[in-house]
Formats: structure tokens, C-alpha cells, sequence
């Protein structure tokens, strides 16, 4: 699947990274500052040159990232042999090239130049996208925000369920995977994301920012300590 779809996205370039502030530890700057110091996460609608709505394809794109980041998030932590890391799937070095396309039509500044957070980045990428239709169509938000969250949770489990088919040899190298995969998804949620381009409905504000509080609960579980962070974060954001 991955490879038949890769040669369909060669020929897409993306743009300088917004994410050159980025170190490859994880730290950042402050949500919505990760492009450069007086630049915040710019969607396309925000172009000089495009009408001021929604773009035509933008619902139609985020269903297609969502449905392409599940086999791509599940299978990381199954083996492969093509691979520098070992492992198929996401912090393979490829396959994210699959989606960045997808996201770059609607954030033309995304682009990926610290290798060691892909996950982040087209996790972030993806949630920025789902932001910005909630932006014109607030309750069309929650309902493809509803499905981005369940989709990480499902592919979250069925990562760690691989995990347990693997040579007991490699347990500490694939909880090591888990881990930074669970991270990645919970770091770009959280701090990959502009939360100024969500909803200023209210209904559906509240609807998107709890469902973006179980996504560390899916990665930690329930009371766990970041998991009460990430929940304190996103309410202090409302």
C-alpha cells in the first residue's frame, strides 16, 4: 500500500519546514510559534491569493489523512527489513511522505526537517487541518475531530497489540517505540497545533477541546500525570 501511494506523492514538493524551530529533544517555543519567532501557523485560506473560505477539498483531505495515518501509525511496530529504524510505518523515514502532501495543500509551510519527529509533525499537521474546518463549519469540526481521536486511539492499541507479536529480544527496543510514538502523537496534538484557529462557536469549541483531552489519556490512561497536564493545558485554552 505504502509504496504504490508514494510514487503517486513523488513529485510533490513541500516548503521551508515550519518547524525549524523544533530541537530534536522536543522542546519548542510556545503553541502557534513553532514556524519562526513573528509567525504562526498559516492555513491556506490565509494566502494572499486564495478567496476567503474554505478550501474545496479541505473536508475531503482530512478524511483521507485520517484513513492513511491509521495503517501508518498501526505498523510501527512491526518489523521490517527496508527500514533504518527496523520497523515499518511511522519513523521509517518514508512512508510520512504519504500524508505530508496532503497537508502541505492546506498549510503550504509544513515540511519535515528534523527526521526524529515525524510523528509530531503529521500528527499536528493533521489536527491543524481539522481545526481549520471547524473554523468555517463548526459542528462538520467536531464530527471529523470525533473521528481523528478515535482513529488514534484504534491505531494506538493495534500498535501496542503488534508489539506483544514480536521476539520477546526486542522488548526494550519496541517499548522504547511505544513510547515515543504515544508521545509523538500527544506532543503534536498539543503543541503542533494553533489553538487560535479553533471554532469561536461555543458548542462545538467545547465538543473539539474535550475530545482533545483523551487523546493523553489513550497514550498515558486515565489520572495519570501527564495526562491531568494535557487536560489542564486544553482547558486553560478555552
Amino acid at each position: 500500500m505504502f509504496s504504490s501511494l508514494l510514487k503517486s506523492y513523488s513529485s510533490l514538493n513541500s516548503s521551508p519546514s515550519p518547524w525549524s524551530s523544533l530541537t530534536p529533544n522536543g522542546t519548542s517555543k510556545p503553541p502557534g510559534q513553532a514556524f519562526k519567532d513573528t509567525t504562526t501557523f498559516d492555513p491556506w485560506s490565509s494566502t494572499p491569493t486564495a478567496p476567503k473560505s474554505i478550501h474545496p477539498e479541505l473536508r475531503n483531505d482530512i478524511y483521507s489523512l485520517i484513513d492513511l495515518s491509521k495503517p501508518w501509525l498501526s505498523s510501527s511496530t512491526l518489523p521490517s527489513t527496508s527500514s533504518s529504524s527496523g520497523f515499518q510505518g511511522a519513523g521509517d523515514g518514508v512512508s510520512y511522505s504519504l500524508l505530508l502532501p496532503l497537508i502541505v495543500k492546506h498549510f503550504p509551510g509544513t515540511s519535515l526537517t528534523v527526521p526524529s519527529m515525524e510523528v509530531e509533525v503529521i500528527v499536528g499537521g493533521i489536527t491543524n487541518c481539522v481545526f481549520e474546518l471547524g473554523k468555517w463549519d463548526g459542528m462538520a469540526g467536531v464530527m471529523a475531530m470525533r473521528t481523528w481521536v478515535e482513529a488514534l486511539k484504534d491505531s494506538f492499541d493495534v500498535c501496542k497489540s503488534n508489539a506483544k507479536k514480536l521476539d520477546s529480544g526486542r522488548k526494550e527496543e519496541v517499548e522504547e517505540r511505544i513510547r515515543a510514538i504515544g508521545e509523538g502523537i500527544v506532543y503534536g496534538v498539543n503543541h503542533l497545533t494553533d489553538p487560535t484557529l479553533v471554532t469561536k462557536e461555543f458548542a462545538p469549541r467545547v465538543q473539539i477541546y474535550s475530545l482533545l483531552k483523551q487523546v493523553a489519556t489513550i497514550v498515558y490512561g486515565k489520572g495519570a500525570e501527564k495526562t491531568r497536564q494535557a487536560e489542564a493545558l486544553w482547558s486553560s485554552r478555552y
